[in-house]
């Protein structure tokens, strides 16, 4: 593998990695929802329910800080994966086989050779520049994990 391939920063990970992107955001999403409660009384109704009252504000701190506490960690946790297997990977270039968006995310899925044994393979990712350029059947670069070939990354969404 190139050495000279930086590892994906923590603001890569976030920005290409779905899980990541989400458990980072929704301590600040909790918390915002019990600022704004606090501030202006409720959150307003959307469609059929009801506005959200003062006594929805401690649930959404109380949310925010367990979501903080356990999303946070799970963060780093997956951008240190995605470096680890940067650093110990190997490159395999194959083929994209399939790509699939919802909204704002969704997934590139790939099947890889190596050492002889095939295995299929995708990144659940958020919609952006990056992950929209890539399409079925396009060529790309995979950074697989050596010690356990089941774990791939698509090296140009992190890099």
């Amino acid at each position: 593998m190139d050495t000279t391939l930086p590892k994906p920063s923590l603001w890569r990970v976030l920005q290409a990695d779905y899980p990541a992107l989400l458990a980072a955001l929704a301590p600040v999403v909790c918390l915002g929802m019990s600022v704004v409660i606090n501030v202006f009384g409720s959150l307003p109704a959307l469609g059929r329910h009801s506005p959200i009252g003062p006594d929805g504000a401690p649930f959404f701190m109380w949310a925010a800080i367990v979501s903080a506490v356990v999303g946070w960690p799970f963060a780093y946790w997956r951008a240190a994966k995605v470096r680890g297997v940067f650093a110990r990977g190997v490159a395999v270039e194959v083929r994209v086989d399939k790509v699939l968006f919802h909204r704002d995310r969704g997934s590139i899925n790939f099947t890889y050779r190596l050492d002889g044994k095939q295995y299929a393979g995708f990144n659940a990712v958020n919609l952006s520049k990056r992950s929209a350029a890539f399409q079925e059947g396009a060529p790309v670069a995979l950074v697989v994990d050596r010690q356990n070939p089941k774990v791939a990354y698509i090296r140009d969404l992190f890099v």
